[in-house]
């Protein structure tokens, strides 16, 4: 898994074993003091607060205190990088004084925290039903999320942590059938406090909504939607909300756009993604569109305007990996088995 967060060890604070010009990238500290700090090659690199202790205990009293980032451990000796965190390269070697280097919280370590918290909150989930591969699209609303199992609509409580979103015992079901007769094609978002169910089955094309909360299984619970637009002769999927256009997709390149006004629902532009042959189970948040293949476990990452990103391979799931705050996907590699990639 792609390093998040830096790693941590409570009281690791060393002696520098002697004084170090600027520009200096390797420092020894003390004997048997580098045990007190993580390992680059196994935990991830870390950042290092560099002062005067012999001046000042306190090490935000030191003018010439550095941040510096620990990329390299060797027993006692680090390899660093100078001048982070908008402080100054600037030498730590005035004669007969202690110099010393603290793992401590420093405004990258908190701003970390809230990028990835903040990503958890903006961004969806695709999650993989282990019974039958089906996907469950979640955002975080309630701790619900709506999708597909067993050939029928579901909706499940869940088990927030971060981590894997664990489907709880309490499931609510409704045949596809219930909302329009004949129906077996559907597809399903939460959104803006609501469930929104597409159906789409031959000629027949249908959309219907309920308030987050509601008992799913009573067909009369249902708001009927009216479509309005050429999309929904298409055989398509309803695949994500961006906050303001509803997104369907052909299942090859094209994805369409729809807005909502009341219980109309309009269609908007349509937009061609680079490459071809993606999956109905692409999915669209605020950032982006998130389009794999049909034939391959491979994600691509698109703009909201169709234009490729990248994609990139871990292990033997492709994934894209660009996007400015983590985005987790789920993928099912086999029965019962999820792979975490964050974004």
């Amino acid at each position: 898994m792609p390093q998040i967060l830096d790693p941590a060890k409570n009281f690791a604070v060393a002696n520098v074993l002697t004084g170090y010009a600027a520009g200096i990238t390797t420092i020894v500290l003390q004997s048997g003091l580098g045990a007190l700090f993580p390992s680059p090659s196994t935990d991830g690199a870390f950042n290092l607060v560099y002062w005067n202790a012999t001046d000042y205990p306190n090490p935000s009293d030191d003018p010439d205190k550095e941040i510096v980032r620990c990329t390299a451990r060797s027993t006692d000796t680090l390899t660093i990088t100078r001048a982070q965190e908008s402080t100054s390269d600037v030498a730590h070697d005035t004669v007969g004084k202690q110099y010393k280097v603290a793992l401590g919280w420093t405004k990258k370590m908190r701003d970390d925290v809230e990028a990835e918290l903040q990503g958890i909150a903006n961004y969806p989930e695709v999650i993989y039903n282990t019974n039958n591969y089906q996907i469950v699209y979640f955002d975080d609303l309630d701790n619900i999320m709506a999708g597909i199992v067993s050939g029928q609509i579901a909706v499940y409580k869940t088990n927030y942590e971060l981590g894997p979103k664990y489907v709880g015992a309490n499931l609510q079901l409704i045949s596809a059938g219930s909302l329009l007769a004949g129906a077996t094609d559907r597809s399903v978002i939460t959104c803006n406090g609501f469930h929104y169910a597409y159906i789409n089955t031959g000629a027949s094309r249908g959309m219907y909504r309920i308030a987050v909360g509601s008992d799913i299984s009573v067909a009369g619970n249902w708001t009927t939607l009216t479509l309005s637009g050429a999309l929904f002769t298409f055989t398509a999927r309803l695949i994500g909300f961006d906050g303001t256009n509803f997104w369907f997709t052909d299942g090859s390149t094209q994805f369409f756009k729809a807005t909502l006004s009341g219980t109309t629902m309009t269609q908007g532009v349509s937009v061609n993604v680079t490459g071809s042959s993606y999956s109905v189970y692409s999915r669209v948040n605020s950032q982006y569109i998130y389009a794999p293949f049909g034939s391959n476990p491979r994600l691509r990452l698109a703009t909201l305007a169709g234009a490729l990103v990248t994609n990139k391979t871990i292990g033997n799931v492709g994934v894209v990996i660009s996007i400015a705050s983590p985005l987790y996907l789920y993928t099912a590699a086999d029965i019962n088995m999820y792979i975490k990639t964050i974004f």
